[in-house]
């Protein structure tokens, strides 16, 4: 699955567009726009992380879908590791079938906490 995304992505960026190319090179001063709203369905991996983005200031250095069947234990979900402007890496965890945070770890997760 990890190759599919790295492809996916590459393909982003070849076609000048996606989230790559908006990503900013340290933390903004405020969060990442969202689209998405539960009650939408799923959120895809671009929308997971403008989620993340928008509870956490950070860079995305790292994103991909985790399947459950590979991981032999509930549901689908995205993890994405954000830079802090500290210099810590946060590992985030949102469910990739209603958006919810299932867990956020890492060091500087109060100083990343957007209000």
């Amino acid at each position: 699955m990890r190759v599919a995304a790295a492809l996916g992505l590459l393909l982003m960026v070849a076609a000048g567009g996606g989230w790559l190319a908006t990503l900013p090179d340290r933390p903004e001063p405020g969060p990442a726009p969202v689209s998405w709203s539960p009650g939408g369905g799923p959120p895809t991996l671009v929308d997971a992380i403008g989620l993340a983005q928008q509870r956490y200031a950070g860079t995305v250095i790292d994103a991909e879908l985790r399947l459950a069947a590979a991981r032999d234990t509930g549901n689908d979900l995205y993890e994405i590791k954000l830079l802090t402007g500290q210099g810590q890496v946060l590992r985030i965890r949102i469910d990739a079938t209603d958006g919810s945070f299932l867990e956020v770890d890492g060091h500087g997760l109060v100083e990343a906490r957007r209000p």
